[in-house]
């Protein structure tokens, strides 16, 4: 069994080896589906697998820390150097990420991180919720996704 949970946010981006229009600095609403996969059975008491409100409260705080309301940008564009110069040159959230900042990248990216979450928060390992991170879904619109899932996860650290 798979739960999923979707969360927004808002951000911009810019691609800078882009040859189009997507290499201007533009926004969007960007939609995120975190997959988890059941690997114990529903229970008996109360019927879940998971409790909703914790995995909210697990995975949303991350999403808006690193990317809502933000500017997502490579950390090799000229535009992430600004930001390093004796302090922030910029009074708002810059994201600096390895590679271009993709609807790919980006699923990879919280696929990582909220893969490390889980794996350090205190009240995951204290409960056993038997679910394990199966994927993470990034729209950039209504049309265009990405999926990073743990088989891509698995591939790279082999």
């Amino acid at each position: 069994m798979e739960l999923k949970l979707d969360f927004k946010f808002d951000a911009a981006h810019r691609l800078m080896h882009h040859k189009g229009l997507c290499h201007n600095i533009h926004g969007h609403t960007w939609k995120v589906r975190v997959t988890l996969l059941s690997v114990a059975p529903i229970g008996k008491k109360d019927g879940m697998i998971a409790d909703f409100s914790i995995l909210k409260d697990t995975f949303k705080p991350r999403i808006d820390y690193y990317f809502d309301h933000g500017l997502i940008l490579n950390m090799d564009d000229k535009l992430a150097a600004l930001t390093l110069i004796d302090g922030p040159l910029f009074d708002f959230k810059v994201r600096l990420m390895e590679g271009e900042p993709t609807c790919e990248n980006i699923a990879k990216q919280l696929f990582m991180d909220l893969l490390s979450n889980l794996n350090t928060r205190k009240q995951w390992s204290e409960v056993d919720y038997g679910v394990k991170l199966q994927s993470i879904q990034v729209w950039e619109s209504e049309k265009a996704s990405a999926i990073y899932n743990s088989d891509d996860f698995m591939e790279s650290i082999q």
